[in-house]
């Protein structure tokens, strides 16, 4: 088992961090790892006594903690989002905006309408954006509060919005006892009061600074990005590890 996580599976990485793994060469590479462990080589058949699937899991759901190479690809694959959000004066990134444009304030490339891409912006919503100036994050599209997007958590308010692709910045103000909040909708007679005050506090949670906006990982608890928490948030997407889940801890050292 040592061999196959340290040599099996770290070989294909340089490969792995640059370009999408074609299945055919993922499942070839799977066969490989299989028939080690096993020892099942040549006209030497052993019998795999456990799926697969149940060995990819982490340790404390009852597997092996050896990576599934299709997860491991897109985890690593990740980082250059994350260079997409951070490095805007990079030339490969100029290459990629002018191709496939983004959306309006440039922090990542415009989401797809078709299949293709979906699994790039789930990627995304697992960003969120501390506010500075507020300049370069849409107030309605852009995750900035905890919970999500204000266009998914009122859509009701979304929809009397004065500028829907407004920034944060365009809608408060500095004054001498803090921050300002001009109004954001086209008629307020027509918003229901509770709803108002869910926004209104909403927007207390925040307190705008006069620095440079930036994104943050949601599923690290500094808010830096890793391959490790992506590729577990992935896994426990994965159609194994909700099988895996209803019998954890595997006996394994009974085989």
């Amino acid at each position: 088992m040592t061999l196959i996580k340290s040599v099996l599976s770290s070989i294909p990485t340089y490969f792995l961090s640059l370009f999408p793994l074609p299945v055919l060469v993922a499942n070839k590479l799977e066969t490989i790892q299989r028939k080690f462990l096993w020892g099942s080589f040549g006209s030497d058949f052993k019998y795999h006594l456990v799926k697969w699937n149940i060995i990819k899991n982490p340790l404390p759901d009852g597997g092996l903690g050896v990576r599934d190479l299709i997860l491991f690809n897109v985890a690593l694959l990740g980082k250059w989002l994350l260079r997409f959000f951070n490095e805007k004066d990079s030339l490969w990134r100029r290459v990629v905006r002018s191709k496939y444009a983004d959306n309006g304030f440039g922090w990542y490339p415009s989401r797809p309408k078709g299949a293709y891409g979906q699994g790039l912006w789930r990627f995304i919503q697992l960003f969120s954006f501390r506010v500075g100036v507020g300049s370069s994050i849409s107030f309605w599209h852009d995750r900035w509060c905890e919970e999500g997007p204000l266009r998914d958590l009122f859509p009701s308010l979304y929809v009397l919005a004065v500028n829907r692709d407004a920034s944060m910045a365009d809608y408060y103000q500095n004054g001498p006892d803090g921050v300002v909040w001009s109004s954001v909708f086209i008629r307020d007679a027509f918003v229901d009061d509770s709803i108002l005050t869910d926004f209104l506090s909403k927007l207390n949670e925040v307190t705008p600074q006069d620095s440079t906006d930036a994104v943050s990982w949601n599923l690290n608890s500094k808010g830096i990005f890793t391959v490790k928490s992506y590729y577990l948030k992935l896994l426990s997407y994965s159609s194994f590890a909700i099988q895996a889940s209803a019998f954890r801890r595997f006996p394994w050292k009974i085989i």
